[in-house]
């Protein structure tokens, strides 16, 4: 490490103080080849057929933000993060409950912050933001305190750090197939998919694991819960292996007793529960996205609740969040956090199957819509308390339409119903995997669902 002090980096905002000579010739060079990059520097994946997208265009230079912000920081976040949203989605679901649409759901961690993509990314970066997103999520969580220094060294998370340590992890004999399937990831504007997220995370030392799930022999349905047993699984139908297991992972556990009487535990908690659970990442043949929770509609149906890369909150949902995340902040700003550390676990060797889907162009990356509705402002201008003379708060969400709010934050089963094949990646929140385990994970394991 130089001793002398570098300060910023000429071409953009990063610090260069804590790198190598090597690394930050490294940086410059991301610069250059980003300036000399064009359609010819993507290569053809396993799943994906470039000649056929948008990701084939011409680019322009465009100035690289390439900036990693979390909830307990105590800088204001960059542009493109919004955290909060889950805060507001748990109030949105309640008004929807109390109308009678919803009849209940459950959220990931509060703290969990929604990263869109922006100008320089927007045709590729989608698998790097939802990565981003995961480890915002993990780097503030209060279970295993060793995974922040994990993820924050010798290199904060960061699309193009990214990329470097995926490269570095091919280096070290980690995922030989992804290798010469890329060839080169560094100052690319390359898709990447959760096989590759995989790969970083187990070469950090993190545990998480991936699942496959095949569509291809099994009819589309909606799923109904059973009103006697709403947790259980039901029978694999379609997108339905999908929901069932992200119900079954972010409903809370309960004990063997507490478990013969589940419907009626839950009934008597609130309709919409934030839980500690870590968000999920859901891949398809070129797109991924955040899983952050599910709700049951009035007619039974499970909806996912995502976070999509493409989606660019409007300024009003945004300030909204903002706002909505404030009371979880301590004073100075910033979460405090206790943590405590659990057991680890392995993974289940499938084959291939479908872990060399990538990421590619935002599947909609259209602004969300901002649509008053009368049934939710009616009840949410502020009233005169009588017994006190003051003033309710006003909620924030009476700035936009709760419905359409949900609108852009559900993926049904007829959206999940369009694809064949899922993938999805999550941490079980084991302790972090020792040398010999990840050294054990060079080739990339998955379990199949089908």
């Amino acid at each position: 490490m130089s001793s002398s002090a570098v300060g910023k980096c000429a071409l953009c905002p990063q610090d260069l103080d804590f790198l190598t000579i090597p690394d930050r010739e490294l940086h410059y060079q991301q610069h250059f080849d980003q300036l000399s990059s064009s359609s010819s520097s993507q290569t053809k994946s396993r799943s994906v057929d470039p000649s056929k997208s948008k990701n084939n265009w011409k680019p322009k230079f465009v100035q690289e933000n390439d900036i990693f912000w979390r909830s307990s920081q105590l800088e204001p976040p960059p542009t493109n993060y919004t955290p909060g949203l889950i805060t507001l989605l748990q109030k949105a679901l309640l008004k929807s409950h109390s109308r009678g649409d919803t009849r209940r759901a459950i959220l990931c961690f509060a703290q969990t912050v929604h990263i869109c993509r922006e100008p320089w990314d927007a045709s590729w970066g989608c698998g790097y933001r939802n990565f981003l997103m995961l480890c915002a999520a993990l780097m503030d969580q209060q279970q295993q305190p060793l995974y922040y220094p994990l993820l924050d060294a010798p290199l904060s998370p960061s699309i193009r750090n990214l990329q470097a340590l995926i490269e570095t992890a091919w280096k070290e004999g980690f995922d030989k197939e992804g290798e010469r399937d890329l060839k080169k990831l560094v100052g690319t504007r390359k898709w990447i998919g959760t096989a590759d997220l995989w790969v970083a995370f187990s070469f950090r030392g993190i545990p998480v694991e991936l699942v496959d799930f095949n569509l291809k022999n099994n009819p589309r349905g909606a799923l109904l819960l059973d009103e006697v047993n709403e947790v259980a699984f039901m029978s694999l139908i379609g997108p339905e292996i999908v929901t069932n297991w992200v119900v079954d992972y972010f409903t809370p556990k309960a004990t063997p007793t507490e478990r013969s009487n589940m419907y009626q535990m839950l009934q008597g908690a609130s309709p919409v529960v934030v839980t500690n659970q870590m968000p999920v990442i859901l891949q398809h043949d070129g797109h991924s996205r955040t899983i952050v929770g599910y709700e049951v509609d009035k007619r039974g149906v499970v909806n996912l609740i995502t976070f999509d890369p493409g989606r660019v909150p409007s300024t009003q949902i945004r300030n909204a969040a903002l706002s909505a995340s404030l009371p979880a902040m301590t004073p100075n700003g910033s979460a405090s956090h206790k943590r405590s550390a659990s057991e680890s676990s392995s993974v289940v060797n499938s084959g291939n199957s479908n872990k060399r889907a990538r990421s590619s162009a935002d599947d909609d990356d259209s602004d969300v819509e901002v649509v008053h509705d009368s049934r939710d402002t009616h009840a949410e201008n502020p009233t005169e308390d009588k017994s006190r003379g003051k003033k309710k708060a006003q909620d924030n969400t009476s700035l936009f339409s709760t419905n359409n709010l949900l609108k852009k934050y559900r993926l049904d089963p007829k959206a999940l119903g369009k694809n064949k094949n899922y993938q999805i990646l999550y941490c079980p929140m084991t302790a972090p995997l020792t040398e010999r385990e990840r050294m054990g994970r060079k080739f990339v394991t998955s379990q199949k669902v089908s």
